[in-house]
Parts: structure tokens; sequence; C-alpha cells
């Protein structure tokens, strides 16, 4: 446990990103070895900045423990980089998130075929319809469907997955005890009930705008393909599109007008 708390420690520092945690991981073997590192250690060390220096000096712990207390308060676990569960496709993405928040049962994705549906907020009948029966179909044959529970095609997408009986997984661009959006809250349940609401980020953030086009690396990192239903040129769908085309893991994407 404390190895998670200084990761997380770590992880809420002023300059410290996802992969400069990884580098300081490679350098010093574990985060209590980060944490316990003193002004002089600091100051004697050349292999790390100045800017990862001063942010190593603080060690407060307060709001990692605070963290992990609302973690476990409301059902929350915490999958790390470097635990087994973590989905092997989404360590080849750049940037790969430090933590997964995660609500529900996040399925075996080392193991299973998944495919991401994702698509316009403002999407017509005849998309819904699509991406329903395009999700409602891949579920059948047991792929896990993966969406960004948005309106519109994200939510049909889910929806497809739960009329059959499948697996489906959410990324949220705000904490995993958050509804957004609010008429969600439903279908958050069942996501919760046949699959799993997960998050970069930790308990209580709100859905900042800013936080939407980041989650979309994840969306499509986590799967084989990413089929987009009515993207626009400059949606969050195509977003999640050219991320889909940069990934190693992604091997491929399909647009439906």
């Amino acid at each position: 446990m404390d190895e998670l708390l200084y990761q997380i420690w770590l992880k809420g520092l002023n300059g410290i990103s996802n992969s400069k945690m990884r580098r300081l991981h490679k350098i010093f073997g574990s985060f209590t070895a980060i944490y316990n590192l003193s002004s002089i250690d600091l100051a004697n060390n050349d292999t790390i900045s100045y800017e990862e220096k001063n942010a190593i000096s603080n060690k407060n712990l307060d709001k990692a423990r605070e963290i992990l207390t609302q973690c476990d308060n409301l059902g929350i676990n915490i999958i790390s980089y470097y635990d087994e569960a973590y989905p092997k496709k989404l360590k080849e993405i750049s940037d790969a998130p430090a933590f997964l928040y995660v609500r529900g049962n996040l399925p075996r994705l080392n193991e299973r075929l998944a495919i991401s549906i994702v698509g316009a907020r403002r999407s017509s009948l005849y998309g819904n319809t699509t991406a329903t029966k395009i999700a409602y179909d891949l579920a059948r044959k047991d792929v896990v469907i993966v969406s960004g529970m948005a309106r519109g095609i994200d939510s049909a997408a889910h929806r497809g997955a739960l009329k059959a009986d499948g697996y489906t997984v959410a990324v949220l661009g705000c904490g995993v005890d958050v509804v957004y959006p609010p008429e969600n809250a439903e279908l958050k349940k069942m996501i919760e009930s046949n699959g799993a609401v997960i998050s970069e980020y930790p308990p209580g953030t709100p859905p900042n705008a800013v936080n939407f086009p980041s989650r979309n690396r994840i969306i499509s990192g986590l799967a084989a393909a990413t089929v987009i239903v009515e993207g626009k040129v400059t949606s969050g769908s195509t977003i999640t599109a050219k991320m889909a085309g940069k990934c190693s893991a992604c091997r491929g994407i399909l647009t439906i007008p």
C-alpha cells in the first residue's frame, strides 16, 4: 500500500508527467525510494532535472491519502501502470496513464478483443441505430465495447453491448464517481454491472472540457480497432481516430458516415 501511496503522491506533484514518473521509477527502482530521497540525495543526483528535484522535495502526503480514502469509501479500484491487470495495449500508447481508477469489473483486456465505437454527440436516429447494432453484434461475439459514455453515438454503443449481455467499458473525462452527462446516471450503473467505468482522473474530478481530448487516447489505446459513426472532422471522434492511427496496438479505423 505504501508503494501505491507514494505513486499517487508523485503523480500529484507539479511538473511530474506520466513519462517522468516512469523515468524516475526506472532510475530509483520504486516510488518508496523516490519519496525517501533526502535533500542531500537530491542535491547530489545528476540524473534528474532541477524541476524534478524541486517537485520531489515536497513530501506532503495529505492529498494522496485523501484519494486512497475516497477510493476505499466509494468502491473504486486503482490499477497502476505496474500492475499485472493494467492493459498491455494501453502501455503501447504515448503518455500511457499512470493509473486507471475503476468502478465495476474491468474485463481481462489482455485476454479479450476490444473494439472502440465513438461518434457524434448530436447524432441522428440512423447513427444511433447503426452504433447500437454494431456494438450488439460484436458483443454477441464476446468482443468488449469501449466508448466514452457521451451523449449520442457513445451511449448508443454502450446500450448495444448491454442489450447483448456483453461487456462494455466507458472511459470518462472526469472522476468515476461523477455522472456526466447527468442523464446517463442509469446507463452508468448498468455499465458498472456489465463491465467498468474507468478514468485516469481521481475521484471528484469535474468534467472539465480539457480532459476529454486527453481521455480519447485511452479509448483508442484499449482497442484493436476504432469505429467512428457520424463524427465530424473537428470532433473528439476524429481526435480518437488520429490517436488510433498512431497507436501500434490499434490495427484499424472504420468510419461510417
